[in-house]
């Protein structure tokens, strides 16, 4: 929808060229493919359905996903640093669902810095390893944070503390991380905004 969008606004003002009109629609057709992959996926998850699980190295995961909001986040004037080791173990995992979780957790932050000053809009995405055991993926925002006694409700189905939404992305990506074996949690930072960090083992079997 992103890219989509951004096509139009090109044409509208008539300020567009054919290699940028035709680069847009290719990646809103990637969007739509994604997207339809993503519900079926889900449903195999409410279904409670095994995952499909290959070998996923979650850098690439992580690269794809920021390729797809790119354009979201220059509209909001994001300026998002990556933190990515170049050395990281692969994980078993379902690549798709892992997708949806990165997706739900940057647009999380996205929206957590709509009345944050242009100048400060910034999203940090890091992974590493702990302990030889897990790979940790954080993404920190430096919105408008949530209050302590609110951390563990975000993970509560319908609990939002913004203006719109569903408040259904965090309960629903800590189901798929569950079901990788992992864990996701929330921290508020020491100045301001919240981290959103997931866990998922190396190998199968060790806990996050």
């Amino acid at each position: 929808a992103n890219y989509a969008q951004a096509a139009l606004r090109r044409v509208r003002s008539n300020e567009w060229s054919r290699e940028e009109l035709t680069e847009c629609l290719e990646k809103a057709s990637q969007q739509a493919l994604l997207a339809g992959e993503i519900i079926k996926r889900l449903r195999r998850l409410v279904s409670k359905r095994p995952p499909e699980q290959t070998e996923t190295d979650l850098n690439d995961t992580i690269r794809d996903v920021l390729e797809m909001v790119r354009a979201e986040a220059e509209g909001r004037e994001v300026h998002v640093r990556l933190e990515l080791p170049e050395e990281l173990p692969r994980v078993r995992a379902d690549r798709i669902q892992l997708q949806q979780v990165m997706l739900n957790l940057v647009r999380n932050g996205f929206e957590a810095m709509q009345h944050t000053p242009t100048e400060e809009r910034r999203l940090s995405v890091e992974s590493r390893v702990i302990d030889h055991e897990c790979v940790a993926v954080s993404v920190t925002d430096h919105g408008e944070g949530c209050e302590a006694q609110h951390l563990d409700r975000l993970f509560e189905p319908f609990f939002t503390t913004k203006e719109q939404g569903l408040g259904m992305g965090l309960p629903i990506s800590r189901s798929i991380i569950e079901s990788h074996g992992g864990r996701l949690t929330a921290q508020s930072n020491l100045t301001r905004g919240l981290t959103l960090e997931f866990t998922l083992p190396i190998r199968p079997g060790v806990a996050g």
